[in-house]
């Protein structure tokens, strides 16, 4: 088989579950899942205060589309 510029293409099917043997896929998933399960919920302030971060950068986003500079603007 060639290529679009005419060189040779080896293709070569590898199965996704040896994918995950090689690159340890699967244990990684099950770590991120026990740390997750482990992990206490955020409190109500920790809440709060991601959120204001999380509108503050829309706002800024916003701001620079409409080109008004937004908060700190000179």
């Amino acid at each position: 088989m060639k290529g679009r510029d005419g060189r040779p293409v080896i293709k070569t099917l590898i199965r996704v579950s040896d994918l995950n043997d090689v690159f340890g896929w699967t244990a990684r998933d099950a770590h991120v899942r026990a740390i997750r399960e482990a992990a206490p919920p955020f409190t109500e302030e920790q809440a709060a205060a991601i959120r204001k971060v999380f509108l503050d950068h829309i706002r800024e986003r916003d701001a620079k589309r409409r080109g008004d500079g937004g908060p700190g603007a000179a």
